[in-house]
């Protein structure tokens, strides 16, 4: 889940200078997409909205990282996560958000 949402942070985080423009964007009635891959009963192409909430593009999932930031149990997983949680920290700073202390990982790193 730690990857899961390191990918999703990657993939939709906004840079922190992108925020007001996002919140000027989403005040805006959403657009549908449309999805070439499926129709309707009707043989009509379906419309799709993109689903992606507002409030994660415009800040980390902080509340996640704080919550999973000790429970790995086995020493191959905290070492697996803690590379993850260094590879967020440099992925969040290129996009100007910082991470808290209480993101970080709560373990000693064993070299």
């Amino acid at each position: 889940m730690v990857v899961q949402a390191y990918e999703y942070e990657k993939e939709y985080l906004l840079p922190r200078d992108k925020v007001a423009e996002a919140d000027e964007e989403d005040a805006k009635p959403p657009v549908a997409e449309s999805n070439d891959d499926e129709n309707d009963t009707a043989g009509t192409k379906k419309r799709k909205v993109n689903d992606v909430r507002p409030d994660i593009r415009r800040e980390p999932l902080r509340g996640f990282f704080v919550s999973t930031s000790s429970c790995m149990k086995s020493p191959l997983f905290r070492r697996l996560d803690g590379e993850l949680r260094e590879r967020r920290e440099s992925m969040l700073k290129g996009k100007g958000w910082d991470v808290t202390d209480a993101e970080k990982q709560k373990y000693q790193r064993i070299a």
